[in-house]
């Protein structure tokens, strides 16, 4: 039973694929990393037995905010999504931290900053290896060449 307010779970499914691919693509990569530890995990379950994952708030009396509160499965469960999931960032950041593009940016950063922090000491080439160094830097942050004064 279905209806635009309240879509079954398939159609549900494809209108998060269709309209958030990029979200979709990593519950599918993070899906995929936390089966592989699962893998791992083993268990005095009976093979094919289900066993809930219980994982809610509550507050107590003694303490005014608000708590997590889950059982043994749900604690692995919220463990291995965590797991993860920066696992997957990791590999993702990994990808861009190397590319070119990601250097150029980290090195326009640096220059920024020691420009923000002294801004009456310039930036000059380095004559061996053409990067940007501070004025009065002795040695070449990239080269570690000798700078004649």
């Amino acid at each position: 039973m279905s209806n635009e307010n309240n879509p079954s779970p398939n159609s549900l499914l494809e209108w998060f694929r269709q309209n958030h691919r990029r979200e979709f693509d990593l519950q599918g990569e993070i899906a995929r990393r936390a089966e592989e530890i699962f893998r791992d995990v083993t268990t005095q379950l009976p093979k094919g037995q289900i066993q809930p994952i219980l994982v809610g708030v509550s507050r107590r009396p003694e303490v005014p905010r608000l708590g997590i509160v889950m059982n043994e499965p749900g604690m692995v469960f919220v463990g291995t999504m965590a797991r993860a999931i920066l696992d997957s960032l990791s590999a993702e950041f990994e990808g861009i931290i190397s590319s070119r593009i990601a250097n150029e940016v980290i090195e326009k950063k640096v220059r920024d900053v020691i420009s923000q922090q002294n801004p009456t000491q310039g930036l000059k080439k380095c004559p061996h290896c053409q990067s940007d160094i501070r004025s009065i830097s002795k040695y070449c942050d990239q080269c570690g060449k000798e700078l004649e004064e």
